[in-house]
C-alpha cells in the first residue's frame, strides 16, 4: 500500500520502538527501525527516508554527535530530523539549533503530539523533493534553474510576530531570544490575522491570555494553517493550565509547537529558532520553485505550466511515487462554460479568464502541488505524497472558491463573469500509465 511518508525511527528501547512502529503504521507512515545511533547514518544513506525520528533513549551525547554527522554527510544532510526526549540537556538544545534540526519534542511523549509535529516534517520532505524534481524537469526544457537556493537554512535575522496581551510571558523572556530575533507585537488576534497576510514573517508566537477565552487565539492558529498563501507559517503557542484543557487543543488548531507556562526561556528560544530555520528553508524552496515557471515551461496563454511540461513532470512524479511506495493523486478541473464566454465576449476575454483561473488555482493549493494547463478547458494539479481524500479536500475548496467568485475581464465587459466548474480526481494505482491516470482523473461527461 502507498504511504504518506517513509520514516526511520531510532530508539534504544525495544518497547518504545514497537509502540512507535504501530502508531506510525496506523497513520499511513512506512517505518524502518534502528536500535542504536551508530546504525542510523548507514540506514539513512541506504533507504533515504522522508524523515528521521530519533529518541532520547539513545542518549544526549550520542544524539548530539549523530545529528552533526547526518548534517555533514551530503547523502543525509537534507533529511528532516525530529528528536523526542523527556528533557534535553542545554548542550543538546544548542546543538539542535546549530545544525538546524527541524524539531525537538520535549516532555511526556504523547503519540498525538508526535504525530502532529511529525506531519509538517513529512510535508517539508515533499516540498524539498518536489523542488528538486521540478528543477530537473525544467532543465529538460532548457532552463538553467539554480538549485543552490534550496540549500539555505539561514537567511539572516528572523522576523517574528507575537500575538497576545502586552507585558505577558514572551516579552519577559524576549532578551533570551537573542538579537537576531526581531519581535513585533499585536494584542488582537483578529488584527494579527490580517497582519500575517500583508507581511512576511518567519514565525508567529500566540500567547493565550491567562483566564481569557482561548477561542480567538485558537482561531488565529487555524486561520494561518488553512491559508495556502502563508506557506505553512509556523505557530508557537504559549498557554497555561487554565487556558487550554490539553496541548492537543493547540495542535488541533494547527499550532506547530505548544509550550506550557511557566516558560523555560532556553526551551522557548530553542523551539522558536528551530521553527524559524525550518520556515526559512521553506522560503528557499518556494523561491526555487518560482524560478521554474518561465517562458520555456509556461503555457503561452497564461501563467500555468504548459501541457508538455505538465506531462513530462507527471511522468517523473509517477516514477518517484513507484520507487518510494508513496501516494500520488491527480485532479483535473474543467471550466465548462468557457466556450459560452468566448462566444459572448471573444477569445481575448476567454483567455484572460483562464489566466485568472490558473492564478486562483495556484493560490489555493500548496507550493508543492503543480498546476498546469492540460488543454482546452482543463487544468490539472499534481498532488505528490497525497492520498485521494486529502487531495479531494483541496479540490473541493478550489471548486467552491472558483464557482462563488466574480471575475472581472476586459474594460469593455461591464458585468462580472462566473465560471461553471467540474472536477475529477484519481490516485495512482498499480498498472497506471501517465495517460491512463489522466483519463481516470478527468471529470465525467455531463
Amino acid at each position: 500500500m502507498p504511504k504518506f511518508a517513509q520514516v526511520l525511527v531510532a530508539s534504544g528501547d525495544p518497547m518504545e520502538r514497537a509502540r512507535l512502529d504501530g502508531m506510525l503504521a496506523k497513520q499511513d507512515y512506512g517505518c524502518r527501525m534502528a536500535d542504536a545511533a551508530a546504525d542510523v547514518a548507514a540506514i539513512a544513506r541506504e533507504r533515504r527516508p522522508d524523515a528521521l525520528l530519533l529518541s532520547g533513549t539513545l542518549g544526549d551525547a550520542e544524539l548530539g554527535g549523530l545529528v552533526g554527522a547526518l548534517r555533514d554527510d551530503p547523502e543525509t544532510a537534507s533529511i528532516p530530523v525530529m528528536l523526542v526526549a523527556a528533557r534535553a540537556s542545554e548542550a543538546l538544545r544548542q546543538r539542535c539549533v546549530a545544525v538546524a534540526v527541524e524539531d525537538l519534542v520535549e516532555g511526556p511523549l504523547d503519540d498525538a503530539v508526535i504525530l502532529a509535529r511529525l506531519r509538517p516534517l513529512a510535508r517539508l520532505a515533499t516540498l524539498q523533493a518536489e523542488t528538486h524534481a521540478r528543477i530537473a524537469t525544467a532543465r529538460d526544457f532548457g532552463l538553467a534553474a539554480e538549485a543552490a537556493v534550496v540549500q539555505s537554512a539561514d537567511q539572516g535575522d528572523c522576523r517574528v510576530l507575537v500575538v497576545g496581551p502586552p507585558g505577558d510571558t514572551v516579552e519577559a523572556v524576549a532578551p533570551a531570544l537573542g538579537a537576531e530575533v526581531s519581535l513585533e507585537f499585536e494584542a488582537d488576534p483578529y488584527r494579527a490575522g490580517a497582519t500575517v497576510e500583508d507581511s512576511r514573517y518567519d514565525a508567529v508566537i500566540v500567547v493565550v491570555d491567562a483566564g481569557a477565552n482561548p477561542e480567538r487565539s485558537l482561531y488565529l492558529s487555524s486561520h494561518i494553517r488553512g491559508n495556502p498563501s502563508l506557506f505553512n507559517l509556523p505557530v508557537l503557542m504559549v498557554y497555561g493550565d487554565a487556558t487550554l484543557e490539553t496541548p492537543l487543543d493547540a495542535y488541533r488548531a494547527g499550532a506547530s509547537i505548544a509550550l506550557a507556562r511557566p516558560i523555560d526561556p532556553s526551551l522557548l528560544r530553542t523551539s522558536l529558532m528551530l521553527l524559524v530555520k525550518r520556515q526559512q528553508r521553506r522560503w528557499g524552496f518556494r523561491e526555487a520553485l518560482d524560478l521554474t515557471l518561465v517562458d520555456a515551461t509556461r503555457d503561452r496563454r497564461n501563467r500555468a505550466y504548459s501541457a508538455d511540461f505538465l506531462r513530462a513532470h507527471l511522468g517523473r512524479r509517477i516514477a518517484a511515487a513507484r520507487r518510494g511506495d508513496k501516494h500520488l493523486t491527480l485532479a483535473v478541473i474543467s471550466i465548462r462554460n468557457l466556450e459560452d464566454i468566448e462566444g459572448r465576449h471573444g477569445v481575448e476575454a476567454a483567455e484572460l479568464l483562464m489566466t485568472k483561473v490558473a492564478d486562483w488555482i495556484g493560490g489555493l493549493v500548496r507550493a508543492e502541488d503543480l498546476t498546469g494547463r492540460l488543454g482546452g478547458t482543463d487544468f490539472c494539479t499534481i498532488f505528490p505524497d497525497t492520498g485521494v481524500d486529502d487531495a479531494g479536500i483541496a479540490v473541493h475548496r478550489v471548486r467552491a472558491v472558483l464557482q462563488l467568485s466574480d471575475f472581472a475581464l476586459t474594460e469593455e465587459i461591464m458585468e462580472p463573469v462566473r465560471v461553471w466548474v467540474e472536477s475529477g480526481i484519481a490516485a495512482l494505482e498499480d498498472g497506471d500509465g501517465l495517460e491512463g491516470l489522466v483519463a481516470r482523473a478527468r471529470p465525467d461527461p455531463l
